[in-house]
């Protein structure tokens, strides 16, 4: 049975020249069919969807940081995102601007090594990545969070939603608790049992299937330590106030 083919390309071709003449002595071809087309067709798809999957990632990149930025979860050039990709990992620059990522702001890492301007914390997202099931990771600053982990163990919500969607969350702590070996050896531990955690005076690392989780959690923990903050307060002014009240 013949297949049918295209055309041909040569694949070696032996000549000689003599002045400005160049002679054909022999050349060898190689048939060019169409199961050959095919391959190359399904090659260049799967390089475009490549291409078009991680132009989607970088846009919700961009998408989170601003909206970290609205909701006040990081300062001017605090925090770090990133997002797991076949290869590796796409995780934003070192002094990122969050509130305002561009694409120049975005770096591509593999899951092992430093790579030149990237995040300070790189190391703590690959071994999160190398170590749980996460696919996205958020770190930044929340302050009523940070502020709550300086004294609590860990922060337990009182309102309904925190209770539904954190239970609790535990505060660690580390004696280099910025971009630190230290961080990313133990840091997956708890992730591997909860979706954030927070480390005591610097901030919040979460993860989920995608960013929009992780920011989930990071923004739930805020608004729950913000509301404990204010019962604590609330109840100390409370407890403080004669029982027949201002006079």
């Amino acid at each position: 049975m013949y297949r049918r083919t295209l055309c041909f390309e040569a694949s070696s071709v032996t000549s000689l020249t003599i002045g400005s003449s160049r002679i054909l002595l022999s050349a060898s071809f190689r048939f060019i069919t169409f199961e050959d087309i095919a391959h190359l067709e399904k090659r260049i798809q799967k390089m475009l969807t490549f291409t078009k999957e991680e132009g989607v990632m970088k846009e919700l990149l961009l998408k989170i940081g601003r909206e970290l930025g609205r909701l006040g979860l990081v300062s001017s050039h605090s925090g770090n995102l990133s997002i797991r990709t076949k290869e590796g990992l796409l995780i934003t620059r070192h002094k990122a601007m969050l509130a305002s990522l561009s694409e120049e702001d975005l770096v591509e890492a593999p899951l092992f090594g430093q790579v030149e301007g990237a995040s300070s914390e790189l190391e703590v997202h690959q071994s999160i990545y190398l170590n749980t099931e996460a696919k996205a990771i958020i770190h930044c600053h929340p302050p009523y969070a940070v502020l709550l982990s300086l004294y609590l163990e860990e922060i337990k919500p009182v309102d309904a939603e925190g209770k539904h969607i954190l239970q609790s969350v535990p505060v660690v702590e580390f004696k280099e608790s910025v971009a630190s070996k230290e961080v990313a050896q133990a840091l997956p531990h708890y992730l591997k049992t909860k979706k954030i955690v927070i480390i005591r005076g610097h901030g919040s690392f979460a993860i989920g299937d995608d960013l929009e989780e992780a920011l989930m959690y990071t923004s739930s923990l805020e608004s729950s330590a913000k509301i404990l903050y204010l019962a604590l307060l609330l109840q100390a002014i409370v407890e403080k106030t004669p029982k027949g009240g201002v006079s």
